[in-house]
């Protein structure tokens, strides 16, 4: 059974209601709860219990008192489908905004990923430079809840996709939130053994720091990524330009642990297995 193949007599308004209904559960995906429906649609219980009654009654959606969802994957893609694709992008950055503004800073984190996933889809409709740099703050709040539960493919995904909403004038309009950006991007570079994106990137962000602290941070993971190539020459050499400002923040220049030791600083262990994350420095 599918969307599409609706008996024609079921076109009047309540039909339509329903399908409107389920094209906006559609947005949010397989399925959602009342309290994130009730803050993006702003119906109540009752109101989305009386829109989706057809579906329920015909088998496309099960709901409860405190959620719906779709009984089959081929049933919320059928509802989306009916979104004319022109307006996809519009309505799921309305909802990712109306779930930004409705959600209290101490919750932020725990909803990030519905939020910025929301967003994004819509991200290239927005204009005004300062809507670009808080959606890509959130894009970076996501990017490190990610890289804190080692998921660094999706950190890299939500970081640069913070990234592509800031363009060079964020150098000096933003230099906190971009710095922060690149710079996540090269650990999570490093962590997933894009040796060379993560080099090129700490080269490019040696000359944008504009502190102390950050020179410190940078230099800092140069450091490690000469360690991982089995380069700890260089990096002795880059370090003793760099040793007072990683005092600053407290972080001793790491040394070859022995896994690189053991591999006569060759790096060669990425070819059997061994990922950046494996390493710890002592």
């Amino acid at each position: 059974m599918v969307i599409s193949s609706w008996p024609s007599s079921q076109t009047a308004s309540r039909s339509t209601e329903t399908q409107q209904a389920l094209q906006q559960l559609a947005c949010l995906g397989n399925s959602a709860d009342f309290v994130m429906l009730r803050t993006v649609y702003q119906d109540s219980s009752e109101e989305m219990h009386g829109r989706l009654w057809e579906a329920v009654r015909t088998g496309f959606v099960m709901c409860s008192d405190e959620a719906s969802r779709f009984l089959h994957d081929r049933v919320q893609e059928a509802a989306y489908s009916l979104i004319p694709q022109e307006l996809r992008a519009e309505a799921h950055l309305r909802i990712g905004m109306s779930m930004a503004s409705h959600t209290s800073p101490d919750k932020l984190e725990e909803g990030i990923f519905e939020i910025v996933n929301q967003l994004n889809r819509g991200a290239h409709l927005i204009t005004p430079i300062a809507e670009r740099e808080r959606i890509a703050q959130l894009n970076l709040i996501a990017g490190r809840r990610a890289k804190m539960s080692t998921a660094y493919a999706s950190a890299l995904k939500y970081l640069h996709a913070g990234r592509r909403l800031l363009t060079e004038e964020a150098w000096d309009r933003n230099y906190s939130l971009v710095f922060a950006i690149e710079h996540l991007l090269a650990a999570c570079e490093l962590l997933t053994a894009d040796m060379t994106g993560s080099e090129s990137r700490l080269s490019m962000l040696a000359g944008r720091a504009k502190t102390a602290h950050d020179t410190a941070l940078v230099a800092h993971l140069r450091l490690t990524l000469y360690n991982l190539l089995g380069r700890g020459d260089r990096g002795r050499r880059y370090s003793s330009n760099t040793s007072e400002g990683t005092e600053k923040i407290g972080r001793p220049i790491p040394r070859m642990n022995r896994y690189c030791r053991n591999t006569n600083k060759s790096g060669r262990g990425w070819g059997r297995g061994k990922s950046a994350s494996s390493l710890t420095y002592r």
